[in-house]
């Protein structure tokens, strides 16, 4: 798996130094990027940015601003979540672009967010002949740049943000608190249902197609356990990641094994321990990370 901070680093020596003189860019989409901050995350207050993106005569031809939506929405997600959903490889092979906002309180509050440990994720919302979906935006500070990465692959990127497979080889999709599993499938189009239809008789479904929602029926007819209680929390800065059948853990920045487990409670340690000695270790209870020991690499 592909080191996520090491891509960034590699796209960002990479891009920013040949898309940072003006002259050399001509610009193909301005409007207004909406977000929600991370300190009013239970609020349904959203605030705006007037942007524009520029880009080099080599990317030009390959964008077509003109077809992107006036209004893009920005999530704030933690550099983990992109290692632990595998997204780090869709770096290998895309355009970028750069953001270029007018300074004002509102943009000091993203830059904040990004000193945090967090990248941001824009959604466009479609529009016809516009192939774009989802843009990656990073935080340049030495230049004071927010940098636009294009996946080339959209709807492989589409799909590792939003799926999870388990360690018997089924696929779930995790939306708004609740779990759903694949029904059927029919090319790109799949049907998902509530993992709980069969034991509570459950209505709540979700059509997907080439990993974009298409239609969802959200009437579950019970409410979130304790465990997908748990898991909502979670997906900010831990994830589990079943690899050649095994279940790690990953929590901030690094990879851990299971070592035992109790009911509910479950020892790891980190998976570096024989190779590198490492005495990092974790323990969880419910879901929960509740106690933690420092890595030494």
């Amino acid at each position: 798996m592909l080191c996520v901070n090491s891509a960034l680093y590699a796209v960002i020596a990479a891009s920013s130094s040949g898309l940072s003189g003006p002259s050399s860019l001509t610009k193909i989409w301005s409007g207004i990027v909406q977000w929600k901050p991370i300190k009013n995350a239970s609020s349904n207050i959203m605030l705006q940015l007037n942007c524009s993106v520029f880009t080099d005569k080599n990317t030009l031809p390959h964008l077509k601003g003109e077809t992107w939506p006036k209004t893009m929405c920005l999530y704030l997600i933690q550099k983990t979540t992109l290692k632990t959903s595998g997204v780090g490889g869709c770096f290998k092979d895309r355009k970028t672009v750069i953001f270029k906002m007018k300074a004002c309180k509102e943009l000091d509050e993203l830059n904040a967010a990004w000193k945090s440990g967090m990248v941001g994720c824009l959604k466009l919302t479609p529009r016809i002949g516009c192939d774009v979906k989802i843009i990656l935006l990073l935080y340049v500070p030495h230049k004071s740049m927010y940098l636009g990465v294009v996946p080339n692959d959209q709807g492989s990127i589409i799909t590792k943000l939003l799926f999870y497979e388990n360690c018997c080889g089924r696929t779930y999709l995790w939306y708004k608190g609740f779990w759903y599993r694949k029904y059927k499938e029919s090319g790109t189009t799949i049907w998902w249902v509530c993992y709980k239809r069969s034991s509570l008789k459950c209505t709540g479904s979700i059509i997907t197609d080439a990993g974009e929602l298409v239609n969802t029926v959200p009437r579950h007819t019970h409410k979130m356990n304790l465990w997908q209680k748990a898991f909502n929390g979670l997906l900010r800065t831990t994830c589990y990641v079943v690899e050649k059948g095994r279940t790690y853990l990953y929590h901030e920045g690094y990879r851990h094994r299971i070592n035992g487990r109790s009911g509910d409670k479950v020892w790891w340690i980190c998976s570096q321990r024989d190779s590198k000695t490492c005495s990092g270790s974790l323990v969880s209870y419910n879901g929960y990370v509740k106690k933690k020991t420092a890595h030494t690499h």
